[in-house]
């Protein structure tokens, strides 16, 4: 599959805004490891949500008749062990009820920026890129999932997330 001039884009985009946005929280010496791992995976299975919600209804043609957010359910039921893993030591750290503000900010950030995304680029074309992100997720294999969660993850663009529950104080 070859990716468009624009994916490419999208893609550098998001490495820069990334290492932009988090580098001081993986910078500093006392950070957890464990916990902006588990930040990055859980920005990404947002990520994973909020472009299957964006494409659900629009573009189901981009998935052969299949349902995004149907795909992002199996994907998140297929995974829901290192899921709530993630969950549970970020609300343990933070608390339950900072964990859930945080959660919650960022899928309205992942979202805001998603929607920029398919008005600038259309929803073809933003739809035509989530399909290869989703189609990816679905072939994850749980030690791949893991992988992806750890910190050498999170330096090749995984995302922290700003002010996340496991950020380094």
């Amino acid at each position: 599959m070859r990716s468009t001039p624009g994916a490419r884009l999208f893609i550098l985009t998001t490495a820069i805004l990334f290492i932009a946005v988090s580098w001081p929280f993986l910078a500093k010496a006392d950070c957890d490891r464990q916990k902006l791992a588990a930040e990055a995976a859980l920005r990404r299975h947002t990520e994973i949500m909020v472009a299957s919600l964006l494409c659900d209804s629009y573009s189901r043609s981009f998935f052969g008749g299949q349902r995004p957010y149907a795909l992002y359910r199996v994907f998140t039921a297929r995974h829901s062990q290192l899921i709530g893993d993630w969950e549970r030591q970020l609300a343990l750290k933070a608390g339950q009820e900072q964990f859930d503000f945080w959660r919650t900010e960022l899928a309205n950030e992942v979202a805001r920026a998603d929607l920029q995304r398919a008005s600038a680029v259309g929803t073809d074309a933003y739809c035509a890129y989530a399909k290869g992100v989703i189609e990816t997720a679905m072939r994850l294999s749980r030690q791949e999932v893991l992988a992806f969660a750890s910190l050498d993850g999170v330096l090749q663009g995984g995302g922290a997330g700003k002010d996340g529950p496991g950020q380094c104080r």
